[in-house]
């Protein structure tokens, strides 16, 4: 097991001891009986790992982004609301999420005029 893992593993099990305000704590208020402290301590490195993978590569992308695109560089070097502007765009543009997630739609559909079925994979951003 490695140092993080270790951690986060002690971490499940003092939220279990005594749950705090944070998410794990209201896991296992919620659904203490359901989930071991390994699959805890996992959904734990989950959230930890994804959110900084995704943190640091938008980062990345959106400086690489404004960089090459110096007109808006200069709006965003202004302030105002256009920075907010610029990084919901950003955020929706230029994501780093690319996973596949099955989907049960309520009823087949059909792409365009070709009339065949889709609709078994969905792109979750």
């Amino acid at each position: 097991m490695n140092e993080s893992m270790a951690f986060l593993t002690e971490l499940a099990v003092r939220e279990r001891k005594n749950p705090g305000e944070g998410l794990l704590g209201q896991l296992v208020r919620d659904h203490g009986d359901e989930i071991s402290d390994k699959e805890l301590a996992g959904f734990a490195d989950g959230l930890l790992t994804g959110g900084h993978d995704t943190s640091t590569s938008m980062l990345a992308l959106g400086t690489l982004w404004l960089l090459e695109n110096p007109d808006e560089l200069a709006k965003v070097r202004e302030g105002g609301e256009h920075v907010s502007k610029v990084v919901e765009e950003l955020l929706r543009y230029m994501t780093v999420v690319q996973v596949a997630f099955p989907a049960s739609p309520g009823r087949t559909w059909s792409w365009a005029a070709s009339g065949s079925p889709r609709a078994r994979w969905c792109c979750a951003r």
